[in-house]
């Protein structure tokens, strides 16, 4: 018994080829009836539509990935216990933190106190070295330095 039915194809499709795949079907643009048998038929859903939705079913989760990871799920009670124990840790973590920036902080202010005092005493001695030049030139002597 021969039938028609419609699927949409490419016209440079070699039709002589088998059944077409699920993706042929859907990619192709132009619609032509091609004879099909009942056997034809059979053999496309065997072939081509039984494992795309094989396919499709393999993202569902099965009763075996349910139960295991039912088995991997913590209670409630454990799972407020780390939540506290977290927090904790966080909260200490963060104390800690707040007193190493408050001893950067402190190392900061000094090493801007002696970077100052560096500048001054920077400019002193420069002052007394034009001081030591003039006395050197009043007395006609020359500095080595």
């Amino acid at each position: 018994m021969t039938r028609y039915f419609q699927r949409t194809i490419n016209e440079n499709q070699n039709l002589d080829k088998g059944p077409l795949t699920l993706d042929q079907l859907v990619k192709y643009g132009k619609e032509v009836l091609l004879p099909a048998t009942l056997d034809q038929m059979i053999k496309y859903n065997q072939e081509v539509l039984l494992p795309a939705f094989d396919k499709r079913l393999e993202r569902f989760a099965t009763k075996d990935d349910l139960s295991s990871l039912s088995m991997k799920l913590v209670p409630l009670e454990e799972f407020d216990n780390f939540k506290k124990e977290i927090k904790e840790e966080f909260s200490e973590l963060r104390s800690s933190i707040n007193s190493l920036t408050n001893s950067i902080d402190g190392l900061v202010k000094t090493l801007d106190k002696l970077n100052t005092e560096y500048m001054a005493i920077k400019n002193q001695i420069s002052r007394h070295e034009k001081w030591f030049e003039k006395v050197a030139q009043k007395l006609d002597m020359k500095l080595e330095y």
